[in-house]
């Protein structure tokens, strides 16, 4: 295994260099670009990873620990913010001296975006969302560092969320004991990670409670307000449409009733809305009509934070699995 000695040989600097651009110090210690540069790529050549529990165990009282988020630049700009707000407050509350890095990325490129793990300058990684491909991607990775999951999937790697067939169960016993027997179910066209898997698990629980969602009944459009607003369209000419639209993206359901509503179609009389994975209760209480909503505890943030701590201290062998209990909130888009 290389060592960092090895690292400022072949780079052809001091040790002490090597060490302040493995560490991610180089702007506040003024080190050239072109030496930066031989560095990084001596570190690559030798598939150098620096230590980063010894990093933290050294110091010293100036020792950071650095988390970096990864989030998909072409995803809810609203979640971000409450996620970083629910994670930073947590996150600083257990570790004062930690520090989180957003790292957005672009469509199909998060592996660009994985760069700065690869080559040590985070402590851990946190992917709060992305695509299928991104967690196909991820999975075939072999990283320096622990990572974690914001969604409860199978995965090599240590998650934190909701189990997409809980909450599809618990979705399905909504409309059952409300004898609701058919249901559209709209869903964003892009392939996100967790909306992908509750929409599977929503139609295969639906199937087991005796509640038809038919094919045709299947809505797809852009994951916004505007795209649920076309999905209520959509719904709306329908020659058999169903009583009941579930969305698996709390945002596009509020564009949906919106939209409704202006076409003078009353929510719950002639269109009972239901989420399925929302975010933010206090959003969704605040509507009107209020969303009735199976989604994930507002304690998601805190028990996220608490995994990357331990993650960060103790390096465990195996990964942490931690599946939390859907929080279903009946208001008023339900009869």
């Amino acid at each position: 295994m290389a060592t960092l000695r090895d690292v400022a040989q072949l780079a052809k600097v001091s040790i002490t260099t090597a060490s302040i651009v493995a560490n991610g110090k180089t702007g506040q210690r003024r080190i050239s670009q072109e030496t930066a540069r031989r560095v990084l790529d001596a570190m690559e050549q030798l598939h150098y990873v620096p230590n980063h529990n010894a990093r933290l165990l050294r110091g010293s009282a100036t020792a950071r620990a650095r988390i970096g988020v990864c989030w998909p630049l072409n995803w809810r700009p609203d979640l971000l913010g409450l996620h970083l707000n629910g994670l930073g407050r947590a996150v600083v509350e257990r570790r004062p001296d930690c520090e989180l890095h957003l790292h957005p990325f672009l469509p199909g490129r998060l592996e660009e975006s994985l760069v700065p793990v690869r080559k040590g300058h985070y402590d851990a990684l946190l992917l709060a969302a992305g695509t299928r491909a991104d967690g196909d991607l991820l999975e075939s990775l072999d990283l320096p560092v622990p990572v974690l999951l914001l969604e409860s999937l199978p995965s090599r790697f240590s998650t934190v969320g909701v189990s997409p067939e809980r909450m599809a169960e618990e979705a399905a016993r909504v409309l059952r004991d409300r004898s609701l027997n058919t249901c559209a179910l709209v869903q964003p066209q892009e392939p996100w990670l967790g909306l992908s898997h509750r929409a599977e698990a929503f139609r295969d629980a639906c199937s087991r409670y005796g509640i038809r969602v038919e094919p045709r009944w299947t809505l797809s459009a852009p994951c916004t307000l505007a795209g649920g607003a076309l999905a209520a369209e959509h719904w709306r000419v329908l020659d058999d449409r169903p009583p009941v639209l579930c969305f698996t993206s709390d945002l596009m359901a509020r564009g949906a009733v919106h939209a409704l509503l202006r076409r003078g179609i009353s929510v719950p009389g002639e269109a009972a809305v239901l989420v399925l994975g929302g975010y933010g209760e206090e959003l969704l209480a605040s509507l009107h009509p209020s969303l009735t909503s199976v989604s994930f505890p507002d304690t998601l943030d805190a028990i996220a934070a608490r995994t990357l701590d331990t993650l960060l201290q103790s390096s465990p062998e195996k990964p942490i699995h931690k599946e939390l209990d859907p929080l279903v909130c009946f208001r008023d888009s339900l009869p």
